[in-house]
């Protein structure tokens, strides 16, 4: 057991905090890295340039651990003081948060007891995740964004534009621009409309195939497919979409997926209208209690635990629990039982939201759609032991450097597979400018080398600075990574290097974004 840092001298509601209106930046906890006070109260507004996006990295902590982080905590807003919460948090584990604007505010608390080392913190700004106009496929969180198709991208390439926001928001996509090169083109490509990821969910239309520009989806995901079906070499169709999206109030019950949990809410109103109380309500697990929040009974249901039931179904790996009234009283015979079934499915965080209502029994099913996350981390050395926490990252030219990429999961069936590594002068782009480390599994660069790992979910390799420092004074190293189940045999963690001379028939694999830098060279 741990033992508690001695406390320091009491000093009662110490305030702290600053607005940070720099397009990246650091703070750290008060006092950091000695221990932060007692009953710290500290509030951070980061406000950055119109149509900018904000991405903030906890790259370690250290607080007062407590069950909801009662005690010390650091909790991130999605804009100003009030808006919505994107985490509280007071583990020892890396974070990173993506904002839906150009603020972002943050509030670290401390009780008056346990004292820690606290946190140090960063985050830089991005204008690409509202626009990928330049590029075929990609993945978009935010509320709203728009993408058309791209002259440059390959005609016998298929691009994916999977847009999965926050929980509890319906999506709305409009075609403002739709037009075929010939009449013939419909026969040569496809785009179509998915309510989901693009395998597993209903189809929403084709747009050859409907005179339909306005779609809408069910849940918080949605996906357009542009495929080549046959060897031409016209591009064919050229369009421009945009979307937005609608926050759905649920009054009675809510389910917000995770990378490696769910967290589900029921209203205490809704089970008395239903005639039942707090004490009937259970999981598949009947030992994972909820706790009582005001008029809520929140369950915080683990993936690896809870009796939660793992399904791999084409391009998603889905989480099913269950939520069931039960009670021993006659009287409660008479009314309707509640079965909600909770699913999460992830296509790299997660999907659905449908309700069915009989006479004698309310048969719910709640699914949210999600996206993994993943962390970029450099180290000083082969042993992996020290993460380099500071940056700029300086470096001299022939210095062997080494990389960690570590999936955000407990789940130990995951693997985590490095596809492609550039580096580049921009954070935000992997297509114009950069020099490759890896592409499509393959190494590019002749002092490339793996270090072997403890977890299937995390990657280690490392290589030269001279291999692209000469050729950029500071870049960033950006990767992108697949996440497959172990026992897939044929998914594509498992094949390894793939020099793609043809497109192959094969399903569509997203990739997690992942950063870390920049690295500068110490001469500059």
């Amino acid at each position: 057991m741990a033992q508690r840092p001695p406390l320091l001298e009491r000093n009662d509601n110490y305030r702290c905090g600053e607005v940070l209106t720099g397009s990246s930046g650091r703070f750290t906890s008060p006092l950091h890295p000695s221990f932060y006070p007692l009953k710290s109260h500290c509030t951070w507004e980061i406000r950055t340039a119109p149509n900018t996006f904000i991405e903030l990295n906890f790259p370690g902590m250290e607080l007062e651990t407590s069950e909801n982080c009662k005690s010390d905590s650091v909790t991130i807003y999605d804009g100003p003081l009030g808006s919505s919460i994107l985490g509280k948090i007071c583990h020892s584990r890396k974070y990173t948060f993506h904002s839906s604007s150009n603020k972002m505010t943050i509030v670290f608390m401390s009780d008056g007891s346990v004292q820690h080392f606290g946190f140090e913190a960063y985050y830089n700004t991005s204008t690409s995740t509202n626009s990928m106009s330049e590029k075929c496929g990609g993945i978009f969180t935010n509320l709203q964004g728009v993408f058309q198709s791209s002259r440059m991208a390959s005609p016998d390439s298929e691009c994916v534009w999977h847009i999965n926001v926050k929980n509890d928001y319906k999506i709305h996509l409009q075609f403002s621009q739709f037009q075929m090169k010939n009449p013939m083109s419909c026969h040569s490509f496809s785009l179509s409309v998915y309510d989901g990821t693009p395998q597993r969910s209903p189809l929403l239309g084709q747009l050859c195939e409907t005179s339909a520009r306005y779609f809408s989806s069910s849940s918080n995901s949605i996906s357009i497919v542009y495929t080549r079906l046959h060897d031409d070499t016209d591009l064919g169709l050229e369009f421009s979409a945009s979307y937005y999206s609608v926050f759905q109030n649920n009054t009675n019950v809510t389910l917000s997926c995770h990378s490696d949990y769910m967290d589900a809410r029921v209203s205490s109103q809704y089970l008395d209208s239903l005639g039942y109380s707090s004490n009937s309500i259970f999981l598949n697990d009947p030992q994972c209690h909820p706790r009582i929040l005001a008029d809520w009974l929140e369950f915080h249901v683990p993936y690896q635990s809870c009796l939660t039931v793992k399904q791999v179904v084409n391009d998603t790996i889905s989480y099913t629990n269950t939520l069931f009234t039960y009670s021993m009283e006659p009287a409660v015979i008479r009314s309707k039982k509640l079965s909600l079934t909770l699913r999460c499915q992830m296509y790299q965080d997660t999907i659905v939201d449908s309700l069915y209502f009989a006479d004698d029994i309310m048969e719910n099913s709640l699914t949210q759609h999600g996206l993994y996350s993943a962390n970029l981390t450099f180290f000083n050395s082969p042993s992996f032991l020290y993460p380099v926490y500071q940056y700029p990252y300086y470096v001299g030219l022939n210095q062997d450097l080494y990389l960690q990429a570590t999936l955000d999961t407990t789940d130990p069936t995951l693997v985590l597979f490095v596809d492609t590594c550039v580096a580049s002068p921009d954070p935000f782009d992997m297509s114009k400018n950069v020099y490759y480390l890896i592409r499509n599994g393959c190494s590019r660069v002749p002092d490339y080398h793996t270090f072997p790992s403890s977890s299937p979910s995390t990657v280690r390799f490392g290589f030269n600075a001279f291999s692209f420092m000469g050729r950029f004074s500071s870049v960033y190293i950006q990767c992108q990574l697949v996440v497959c189940k172990q026992s897939d045999r044929g998914s594509r963690c498992n094949q390894g290097c793939k020099a793609r001379q043809k497109r192959e028939v094969e399903p569509h694999h997203e990739h997690i974004h992942a950063v870390a830098g920049p690295v500068t060279l110490l001469d500059h």
